[in-house]
């Protein structure tokens, strides 16, 4: 009889285990799917100095520059033809990009950027899943990245004038662009 009782407890044991164990798989299955879905539909991430390019773009394609931060942060600086949400919290955020882009085409190009890009994943998200625009882009990193990658082709720049692969491949013919390479800060204090 012990011995029968025993089985009987292992038996349940070893089912709600099971059990356990299934519904954990499921949880981390739907994290899973949310965060692949929220990454793949959330905007092209570009590097810095694809940044440097898209913006030269998108001030011929009438395209939008959207600083994606709060008051505090847009007041050190904000990048040339940079529209701010002029939030103060995060939160906010929907409602000053519904009202900011209520009547622009959905084809539009936009930018957008903040400090460290968490933000700019869960904006672009945002513009491509609930407002159904179709062409966001949105800085790596930030602009914590993007000052990093500054200071790291600035130095790359000063060992090596004419031998960096990879600003070579991203070098403009003219000089009025020279300085576009040399990557000068193109943010301006408001």
């Amino acid at each position: 009889m012990y011995m029968y009782m025993c089985t009987i407890d292992l038996f349940v044991c070893i089912n709600i285990s099971i059990i356990s164990i299934i519904v954990i798989c499921f949880v981390i299955l739907k994290l899973i799917m949310l965060i692949v879905r929220i990454v793949i539909i959330s905007g092209t991430e570009l590097s810095g100095l694809q940044w440097h390019e898209a913006l030269n773009q998108v001030e011929k394609s009438n395209g939008i520059v959207l600083d994606c931060r709060n008051i505090y942060e847009t007041d050190v600086g904000i990048f040339d033809h940079a529209k701010p949400l002029n939030t103060t919290f995060f939160r906010e955020s929907w409602a000053a990009l519904e009202e900011n882009l209520k009547n622009v085409d959905k084809h539009t190009p936009i930018l957008t950027y903040c400090t460290g890009g968490i933000r700019c994943v869960k904006i672009n998200a945002f513009l491509e899943q609930k407002m159904g625009f179709q062409n966001t882009f949105r800085l790596k990193g930030g602009v914590i990245a993007y000052h990093r990658e500054l200071k790291r082709v600035q130095a790359e720049l000063k060992r090596h004038p004419s031998h960096s692969d990879e600003t070579q491949q991203h070098r403009p013919e003219d000089a009025e662009d020279r300085a576009f390479i040399r990557l000068r800060p193109r943010c301006k204090s408001r």
